[in-house]
């Protein structure tokens, strides 16, 4: 076989890319802790839990359909159930997008410079970061770039191979984010805009009712989401404003403001040097003319995404977040290739080469020192901090609590309360919650602070212990002053259910027994508090318990449906020795839509 020089050398440079590539998206890929939104895919993709589970947890969770959590889901079957696999899966990702801008590129300009855009996706510091994340944006990136790697295949050739799988990677990047309509409708556009411009418009109309069935087919499974993601009213990001869009699309460029400078450089050098050589082209040629067709592609890849996003955020909810953004980058490097093909000399071109990629990666290793500066929480050794310290099994209270259950859960015995420290004392100070010692674990900016009430009360009747920080996140140990009353843990109730307030929920008639416990003799008045629901009683009756203790019945309550509502109280004599406690919720009924349900939040024993 003849190949020449020039071939294998070029060979040897993409495969040097690809090993770049590697190499800066797998070395220290486990150093940071795994982060809030991992945690969500730890949880949400567990495969000790069914794909309905998962897919219920992904539809009242997360604004992202479920098919890149089915993916790691499965590898997580395949390959086990750690951080690693999830964030080796975005590497593999990371490189298959850089190989994705290689042959993008090369549909319309020269091998050379199409592995000058590689290798910017290679370094690229925002693309590094996200690749070594357990998050669908990678994913969704990539398959942007390979969405319209076959639109431009497709407009050359008008094949329905082309076609299809034009299709096909459109429906898998709505299905990786939802954000990718945008992308996708850009597409549609240009394609929109092809059939036109075209002399055969019958056959391209056809083939565009095929590509937007074939698209519309492959995007069933978001329908749900963005059923979802259409009630939001108010979202945490926030508006665009000036500093804010800064901030945003400096992230974007590495954190590096000067980087993010360059490129605005670059790009009105490029698009100025193409408005020369544009004109120099006779006009009956220009429709097919190969940069033209890249001109039009980048910009409209970039500034009808980009024109959505600021619009919506400025007249609704907010959405201008860095991480939306990200599928806009493989055109800003693509953009910086053609900047340096269009100067002409091959010196000043070098000197660009080696000197925009050695500032990229000067400042992304040495300056941000990305591999050996902690920027993530550090939730992992928080976790560890208080189940090394919490011999007492108590519960752990957390503005992050349902995320937290990946760290406490019954492998351990813990249980984690997802409510704020202000919500849950105000619940305390209202007997919806138990007046036991606890833990509370926060972070991701968020500090102790409660409200003067709630500081004197807890003043009044806790202890701070065990104040602990890692980076970004803390916990500290709350004892409870009063020794006196026994508060039962209600998640060692068996069977039960609980809301993400930590109280117990019955929504069928069942009994729930509690592990045996031991008392001194004497007389103990039992109080429990809760509610019963709906708000209005159906037929006059509200939900109704019996108590059982030792295997006889010792009480019977009806919960009032109001809220604050006072414990109900009754006594029970103790002669000492054991005691196993049962309850009966026994008067579930539904009516007119209605269900009776109850909610049990605290059982209290004190001795008179």
């Amino acid at each position: 076989m003849n190949i020449s020089i020039k071939t294998i050398s070029y060979n040897q440079l993409f495969w040097f890319i690809i090993a770049l590539a590697a190499f800066l998206r797998c070395y220290h890929l486990d150093f940071q802790s795994i982060w809030v939104d991992e945690l969500h895919t730890m949880i949400e993709a567990n495969p000790a839990i069914s794909f309905k589970e998962s897919i219920d947890l992904i539809l009242y969770r997360e604004g992202i359909p479920p098919f890149y959590f089915f993916i790691i889901k499965t590898l997580f079957s395949g390959f086990g159930y750690t951080i690693l696999i999830a964030r080796f899966f975005s590497v593999l990702v990371g490189l298959w997008a850089v190989y994705g801008i290689y042959k993008l590129t090369s549909e319309f300009v020269s091998e050379k410079w199409a592995l000058l855009a590689a290798l910017f996706m290679a370094i690229h510091p925002f693309l590094i970061e996200y690749s070594q994340e357990a998050r669908t944006y990678m994913l969704y990136m990539t398959l942007t770039i390979f969405m319209y790697l076959h639109l431009v295949r497709y407009i050359r050739d008008t094949s329905y191979t082309s076609l299809l799988l034009f299709s096909f990677f459109a429906g898998l990047s709505v299905n990786a984010h939802v954000i990718g309509l945008l992308n996708v409708g850009t597409a549609f556009g240009i394609l929109g805009l092809n059939w036109i411009f075209s002399s055969t418009k019958t056959q391209l109309f056809k083939q565009l009712m095929v590509a937007t069935l074939c698209f519309v087919l492959v995007s069933i499974p978001i329908f749900s989401t963005l059923k979802s993601v259409a009630s939001y009213t108010s979202f945490w990001i926030l508006k665009p404003t000036l500093p804010y869009t800064v901030e945003v699309f400096t992230t974007l460029f590495g954190e590096s403001i000067w980087f993010l400078a360059l490129f605005l450089v670059f790009y009105g050098y490029y698009i100025v040097t193409f408005s020369k050589q544009i004109k120099s082209i006779p006009k009956e040629k220009r429709r097919n003319y190969p940069e033209l067709q890249l001109f039009i592609l980048l910009n409209l890849w970039i500034w009808i995404p980009v024109g959505i996003i600021f619009i919506k955020s400025i007249l609704g909810v907010s959405i201008v977040l860095h991480r939306y953004f990200i599928a806009i980058i493989p055109a800003f490097v693509i953009i910086l290739a053609l900047a340096i093909k269009a100067l002409n000399k091959i010196k000043i071109q070098r000197f660009l080469v080696y000197g925009l990629s050695g500032f990229i990666l000067i400042h992304f290793i040495f300056v941000r020192k990305y591999y050996t500066t902690i920027t993530k929480a550090q939730y992992d050794k928080i976790a560890q901090y208080v189940i090394e310290n919490n011999d007492s099994k108590h519960n752990i209270v957390s503005n992050w609590g349902w995320l937290m259950s990946y760290y406490f859960n019954s492998s351990n015995g813990l249980f984690s309360i997802e409510r704020n420290l202000d919500d849950y004392l105000s619940a305390m100070r209202q007997n919806q919650v138990p007046q036991t010692s606890f833990w509370y674990v926060d972070g991701n900016s968020r500090t102790f602070q409660v409200s003067a009430e709630n500081q004197a009360y807890l003043e009044a009747n806790f202890e701070i212990l065990n104040k602990k920080e890692f980076h970004d996140c803390w916990a500290v140990e709350l004892k409870s002053k009063n020794n006196s009353n026994l508060y039962l843990t209600l998640q060692q109730f068996n069977p039960s259910q609980f809301d993400g307030s930590g109280a117990m929920i019955f929504v069928n008639n069942m009994k729930s027994k509690y592990p045996s416990f031991t008392l001194e003799p004497g007389t103990y008045t039992i109080k429990i508090s809760g509610r019963s629901l709906p708000e209005q009683p159906i037929n006059g009756e509200n939900a109704h318990f019996n108590v059982y203790i030792n295997g006889k019945k010792a009480g019977s309550i009806y919960l009032s449906e109001k809220t604050p509502n006072t414990p109900i109280e009754f006594e029970y004599v103790h002669s000492g020795g054991n005691i196993a406690m049962e309850l009966e919720y026994d008067n579930d009924f539904g009516q007119n839509g209605l269900d009776r349900n109850a909610i049990i939040n605290t059982i209290q024993w004190n001795k008179k």
